[in-house]
């Protein structure tokens, strides 16, 4: 706030003491608010280019007009930073590189062709480098040589060594206690000036003399080149002496100049003094005059650029630029005789020396343009003044106010209310015809007063709502009325004999009704002016639409004038904008092109008959001629600072993609190429305007891709998106103050193609196109003569295919004949060799005929199968199977025919239990042909290797049969699962070639496959692949009763979390798995496990859901359930924990933790189920008068039991029969009872019979036989056995041992 107070007050004091010039000042501001890093200014500085450069205690800034760029210290980069962001003092030399002292770490280059910078950490004397600290100031003389001043030391920067060296007159200045302040050389450089903390001193180069000026402590000096003036500062103040040698102490008033911080001479010699305490200038003459002196106001830094622009820094209130700008702008706003206010509502000029002025606090002021005072003033009665016309007498001006009509006396200055107030209410706008005729634009609609009768002519009638009524603006010609109103918009009315036609809806394609102004041009177009919806000019019967989009500074329009060439001037709420007819660009303008306001004022508006403007502000009145407006140029070029890729600034010689981009800067780049990717971009642009906007109007363009100029946008940044591949100019349309338009190229912007889219790739196409239309040519001759010959092979494909059914069917119908004699065959062979007896020769004859005989058997199976399978009828049966003892099995059949060949048969698994689903018929043959095959092959040795693979979302087992044969030819391997194909080395005649094909149909029958690996020398590998199916395989219970692994159903919706878990717990437990809610439910169901372990958040239904649901099933609610969890709220633990759940733990986990819990699970459970079986074996005597409660038995347990003691009695009574009754399946019912008591179903009915008989026993007086046939068992002798095996005595000593225990 206190910077904007200042520089509204610098604006003021400038204007009062310069109307000897012919330009007005004006002062913008730059702080923090726009962008710079701190508001400490401690030196300014501009380059080559045009841009600003300031210097902060917080780092770098570099402002072009629009924009502000950091520089900071950073310590990821220091070749592209600072190296410390207290700067005490900046310059530009010639080369465009930026100088940069540093308050303790020396001194920074910055090169802005390269964007580098390049430290200087110390300097050189003779032999010796000395540390650069503490540098006061840096100082690039016109000579173009760069000093700096030390803590004890002036020096030099050698451009030859590239280095700083010690100045040679360091040599002649006192060695002691010395600090270097400041340095400054005369107009032909041959002199330099040095102040010191012991005096100023004057250095001559060419004869090397040092003479000293002054002996007191001096901190600033500087060289007056226009009056060869030498300042410095010394503990009395500022000293000045001329070339005469004459010394004087500056004065301001009485007292001296003191705390001098900065001194500047400007182009006109005028010499600016910054001190602590404000801002001073000394005129030439030698008048010292206050600039700014406000308190607190200390000035750090002062510079002038190259448009005679001061840009002043101070310390916490930033930098302020005061430009001397031409202008035609005329202001009103202040006076010396008279407290003018100058928020004005209504203009009229009375001549060309004197103005009219109505305000908002009711006064009327006549005001000497001349001499810029007030002459007359008078006050209206009541409320403001909205509106001043001509009266038809000379001696009075019509006023519209707040209550109604006034007319002012111009001989007594006084203000008379007249018409008929109470019918008008306030008036807005005032309108004279030559009759004399006065139309009202009021409050309560449109009237005209004429003879001293005011007449409502629009709208007429009562409205319930008074806003309709509101008209805002009038324009007559002729018998024509245009009334703008507040909600019905633009209202024509048309006079005819005295009588008025009105037509509300003749303008109603403008959208905005509120109408804020109206009237016809010279050419007869109609302007309209909305309260906010812009401006509408009517131009025969069409309509041009002018808003913010297409460069309106705002869409409240206030008034719009049209000038001499023809062009319009459009005041707004934000500015005021010139509408050029010819080009049809708009240009804006605002404060910082000498407006007083942006915000202009309703109904102050008046164009003279001289074709000068009136406009009335919040802050004051202008006038201006728009041709000399037009007129000012602003004398600086256009041009591109930054390029964007996808709102990403790229810097010189940075890497995009691997390429360079900019390798120098955008505003020196004449061309740049973009990849395909890189089609969206934006440009931001300048013209190193500080205190103005660009003038005069400019548009740009992008040719290859727009037709149309666009308006520059108000921050100067130009954006394009998805531009495709081609050649493109960045091109400007700017306006010379002759009125001349030229063109200009900025930037030519070539964006390759895509590979697929560049000339190499439509020459490749080319290319191809012509092998391509070749290729169809040859093609197309070959195709009949294919066409024959794919004809003839169809046609003998299909008689080999006939000929294959036909024997086919024919082997089929004979192998079904020969299977009836070949086992008769078999069966005689049989007895024959059991009678023969020991006749060995006979017998040797028989085997040879039996194992023939087999062959035969078998080969006709073959054949069958192969039918079936061709038939799609051969039905895979799946059931669980211990493989492994399975293969052990298979592997035994040829154990004695290996012995015999001397061939060894190794079997390797990692196991001995793997239970999985197959079907046996179908894996016994796979597995004999390949055995089989290897048996015919080999020469010592054949390995079989069982394996299981386990994938993130599968299990696979792997059955590798090995030979150490000679091998398959790799032409032949392709062949070899091919149906009655033989290997043509192979010695074996006994091959039907059908057996490796059809153990590969069986395989895939099984979704399995087989494959192979042979090396000629070495041997053959054939590997079956079997996949595990859980889900389609029928459970064979003996299976599971030698399988003494506990069962584990592990349940997560992530596949890589269930891989993990599988891998952890697979060698100690059995483990089957899920993947949503649901499959477990159905899945624990099945198999009733040993503990589910259940992630909670799932896809389906959580884990939650899923313990409910199982605790809550009698069948399942036994099975520990392991949560598992990585969310971390306490009330699901507790949700889980209530459910039932046994243990919850947390994500990410460890393995021995989980494997810790699951062994104390199941040694709780296996407590449980002792207890159980306890419960259930306890004997039960007569003195019990109540069967005691089961504690630990579910309502399951508790229904086996009950059919259980129903059929006592029955022998036969199994498993089977069981899971009938309890209507449940076999394998469920087993992992049921298996679970909780730890034993078979078998076991448990048998031990529960047991212990019936020992109850019959105890309590009764039956004898054993009736107690052995009433538990189910027909053999007494098997009763006795199992009795004692179970309580260790006979039934005969129990039941002894029961009839002591009771006499006693």
């Amino acid at each position: 706030m206190k910077h904007n107070i200042i520089s509204i007050f610098l604006l003021t004091l400038i204007a009062i003491n310069a109307k000897a010039d012919d330009f007005n000042y004006y002062v913008n501001s730059f702080n923090t608010e726009n962008g710079l890093t701190q508001n400490d200014i401690t030196s300014i500085t501009q380059d080559c280019t045009g841009f600003i450069w300031m210097a902060t205690n917080n780092g770098l800034n570099r402002l072009d007009g629009y924009r502000t760029t950091t520089f900071k210290h950073s310590l990821d980069s220091m070749k592209n930073s600072i190296y410390s962001n207290l700067i005490t003092s900046i310059t530009a030399d010639s080369a465009n590189c930026i100088w940069i002292a540093n308050r303790k770490e020396g001194i920074d280059c910055y090169d802005t062709e390269t964007n580098s910078f390049n430290h200087f950490l110390a300097y050189h004397d003779n032999d010796k480098t000395i540390p650069l600290d503490n540098v006061n100031k840096i100082y690039y003389s016109p000579q173009n040589r760069l000093y700096a001043c030390t803590q004890n030391c002036l020096i030099v920067y050698d451009h030859v060594a590239r280095q700083f060296v010690k100045h040679e007159a360091c040599n002649l200045l006192p060695e002691t206690g010395i600090q270097i302040m400041d340095v400054c050389s005369n107009k032909s450089g041959n002199t330099i000036f040095i102040a010191t903390s012991k005096g100023v001193f004057q250095y001559k180069i060419v004869t090397h003399k040092l003479t000293t000026i002054s002996a007191a402590p001096s901190k600033i000096v500087h060289f007056n080149r226009k009056t060869n003036t030498l300042y410095y500062s010394d503990t009395k103040g500022l000293v000045k002496k001329n070339w005469k040698q004459k010394k004087t102490l500056l004065m301001y008033g009485q007292k001296p100049l003191n705390d001098i911080t900065t001194l500047l001479t400007d182009s006109k010699g005028s010499t600016w003094i910054g001190t602590k305490n404000g801002l001073y200038i000394e005129k030439r003459g030698g008048k010292v005059m206050p600039f700014d002196v406000s308190p607190n106001y200390h000035v750090l830094s002062l510079y002038e650029d190259n448009t005679e622009t001061i840009w002043v820094g101070s310390r916490t209130y930033g930098a302020k630029c005061i430009s001397p700008r031409p202008t035609k702008f005329r202001l009103y706003n202040s006076f010396t005789n008279n407290g003018f206010t100058p928020a004005t509502f209504a203009i009229y000029p009375e001549n060309e020396d004197s103005l009219w002025i109505g305000t908002k606090q009711g006064e009327l002021h006549l005001i000497d343009r001349k001499k810029k005072k007030v002459v007359v003033t008078a006050h209206m009665p009541t409320g403001g003044i909205n509106s001043i016309s001509r009266h038809i007498s000379n001696n009075f001006l019509w006023l519209a106010g707040a209550k109604g009509l006034y007319v002012f006396d111009k001989r007594t200055h006084r203000i008379s209310c007249t018409g008929e107030p109470e019918k008008t209410g306030s008036i807005a706008s005032l309108f004279l015809e030559e009759d004399s005729t006065l139309w009202c634009a009021s409050r309560n609609g449109l009237f005209s007063y004429k003879n001293n009768k005011m007449e409502k002519i629009y709208p007429l009638g009562n409205n319930s709502d008074e806003n309709l009524n509101i008209c805002r603006t009038i324009f007559v010609k002729k018998d024509t009325i245009w009334a703008g109103f507040a909600s019905r918009g633009l209202v024509k009315i048309i006079r005819r004999k005295g009588k008025f036609q009105c037509f509300p809806n003749e303008y109603n394609c403008i959208k905005e009704k509120d109408i804020s102004f109206v009237r016809r041009d010279s050419s007869g177009d109609l302007l309209v002016g909305t309260w906010g919806g812009g401006a509408y000019i009517l131009h025969e019967g069409k309509w041009t639409y002018l808003t913010e989009e297409n460069g309106l500074a705002d869409n409240i329009v206030f008034s719009i004038y049209e000038d001499k060439q023809k062009d319009l001037w459009i005041s707004t709420y934000n500015g005021l904008s010139h509408f050029n007819a010819k080009t049809r660009f708009m240009t804006k303008y605002d404060t910082r092109d000498g407006l007083p306001s942006n915000e202009f004022s309703v109904g102050a508006h008046f164009m003279s008959k001289e074709n000068e403007l009136f406009l009335g502000t919040v802050n004051g009145i202008i006038s201006f001629f728009p041709y000399d407006l037009e007129k000012i140029d602003i004398g600086a070029d256009i041009i591109l600072t930054d390029l964007y890729l996808f709102d990403k600034k790229i810097n010189v010689n940075e890497s995009v993609n691997g390429n360079i981009i900019l390798n120098k800067p955008l505003y020196d780049t004449k061309d740049v190429t973009l990849s395909h990717n890189m089609n969206s971009f934006s440009f931001n642009l300048t013209n190193f305007n500080y205190s103005s906007k660009i003038r005069p109007s400019v548009r740009y363009k992008l040719n290859g891709w727009e037709t149309q100029w666009n308006a520059l946008p108000s921050d100067l940044t130009i954006k394009y998106t998805n531009i495709p591949p081609g050649k493109y100019q960045l091109s400007i349309y700017k306006q010379f103050p002759n009125g001349d338009w030229s063109e200009k190229v900025l930037l030519s912007l070539r964006i390759n193609p895509p590979f697929y889219a560049s000339s190499l790739a439509f020459a490749t196409y080319g290319i191809i196109f012509i092998f391509v239309a070749i290729g169809f040519a040859v093609r197309f001759k070959r195709r009949n003569r294919l066409k024959r010959l794919l004809f003839e092979e169809m046609t003998q494909k299909k008689y080999q295919e006939q000929l294959y059914l036909t024997r086919m069917k024919f082997y089929t119908n004979v192998s079904h004949e020969l299977r009836t004699p070949l086992t008769l065959i078999l069966g005689m062979l049989e007895r024959i060799k059991a009678e023969v007896g020991k006749q060995e020769t006979i017998i040797k004859q028989l085997d040879i005929a039996k194992r023939n005989a087999e062959k035969l058997h078998l080969l006709i199976n073959d054949i069958l199968d192969l039918r079936k399978i061709e038939n799609k009828s051969m039905e895979v049966k799946k059931e669980y199977r211990n493989i492994v003892s399975f293969l052990e099995t298979i592997i035994s059949y040829f154990n004695e025919i290996a012995e015999t060949k001397h061939i060894n048969i190794e079997f390797s698994h990692n196991q001995e239990v793997l239970i999985c689903p197959f079907d046996v018929d179908k894996t016994e043959k796979i597995m004999y042909n390949l055995l089989s095959n290897a048996m015919k092959y080999t020469t010592s040795h054949i390995s079989i290797i069982l394996n299981v693979l386990y994938e993130k979302d599968s299990q696979t087992v792997e059955i590798t049969v090995k030979d150490n044969g000679k091998g398959i030819p790799e032409k032949e391997q392709g062949k070899i699962f091919s149906r009655y194909y033989q290997a043509e080395n192979s010695t074996k005649t006994d091959s039907s070639g059908i057996g490796l094909n059809l153990a590969l149909e069986m395989a895939r029958l099984q979704n399995g496959d087989i494959s192979l690996s042979s090396t000629a020398g070495e041997g053959t590998s054939f590997t079956f692949k079997l996949p595990i199916e859980t889900e389609k395989a029928i459970v064979n219970i003996e299976i599971l009763e030698n399988n003494n692994k506990p069962l584990i159903l592990l349940v997560d919706d992530s596949e890589d979390m269930l891989y993990y878990m599988q891998q952890v717990l697979g060698n100690a437990y059995m483990i089957y798995t899920a993947t949503n809610g649901h499959q477990a439910i159905e899945i624990a169901n099945k198999i009733i496990p040993d503990i589910i372990i259940c992630d909670i958040m799932m896809p389906d239904i959580s884990g939650i859901d899923v313990c409910r649901e199982l605790k809550s099933t009698p069948l399942t609610c036994h099975i520990s359930i392991i949560l598992v969890s990585a969310r971390g709220k306490e009330q699901i633990w507790i949700d889980g924990l209530t459910l039932g759940a046994d243990i919850y733990i947390p994500k990410p986990f460890s393995e021995d933790y989980l494997k810790a819990q699951i062994k104390s699970l199941l040694v709780n459970r296996s407590l449980l189920k002792k207890q159980i079986r306890n419960e259930l074996m306890q004997l039960e005597s007569q003195e019990d008068k109540e069967p005691k409660k089961a504690k630990y038995q579910d309502e399951i347990l508790q229904k086996i039991i009950y059919y259980v003691e129903q059929n006592l009695s029955c022998e036969d009574y199994d498993l089977e029969r069981l899971s009938s009754d309890m209507c449940m399946s076999q394998m469920s019912l087993y992992r049921k009872i298996k679970t909780c008591t730890d034993q078979s179903p078998g076991e448990f009915i048998r031990n529960y019979k047991l212990k019936k008989a020992a109850e019959l026993l105890t309590n009764g007086d039956e004898y054993i036989s009736n107690v052995c046939f009433r538990v189910g068992f027909n053999d007494l002798k098997s009763f006795r056995v199992a009795f004692k095996k179970k309580y260790g005595i006979t039934p005969s000593e129990f039941k002894k041992r029961m009839e002591e225990n009771r006499a006693n």
